[in-house]
């Protein structure tokens, strides 16, 4: 798919975009600044103001602020993050939707629901939320350990 991510360029768009380029997917990266980007990877617009009337783009993900639009076929899905959007939590790789408003989620996990949410056809608002994952325990040393879950 032919995926623009708009605010690339912010820590949540970061995320998503290399979510989507990891899935296989065209990302073509909409910034204020592209000397903001992690990486090269992506087609970049250098203008988050651009219009998608007539773009050739598959589906548009607004990553902007907190909550997620994604745009597909004219609809409009929208996914709201819990109280806490974790910038550091580790990536479980499991979420729940609900319609209320969770505790938790890791922005990984995060930018994992929003792609799952973009590749479905259901046009729907939505809260994720998931459970902490659990510390890594540390050698003696200082040294995290490898842990299988």
């Amino acid at each position: 798919m032919k995926i623009a991510v708009v605010g690339a360029d912010t820590r949540l768009g970061k995320r998503i975009a290399k979510e989507a380029y990891h899935r296989k997917n065209e990302v073509t990266a909409v910034v204020r600044d592209a000397s903001l980007l992690d990486s090269v990877k992506y087609a970049v617009i250098e203008n988050d103001r651009y219009e998608f009337g007539s773009a050739p783009f598959d589906l548009v993900i607004d990553a902007r602020e907190n909550e997620v639009k994604i745009t597909r076929d004219n609809a409009v899905s929208v996914l709201k993050p819990p109280k806490e959007l974790d910038p550091e939590g580790r990536r479980l790789g499991v979420y729940e939707e609900s319609a209320e408003q969770g505790e938790y989620i890791g922005e990984e996990d995060f930018a994992l629901a929003a792609l799952d949410l973009a590749e479905s056809a259901d046009a729907k608002t939505v809260f994720v939320s998931s459970s902490r994952a659990p510390a890594i325990p540390e050698e003696p040393n200082g040294r995290r350990r490898y842990v299988v879950f």
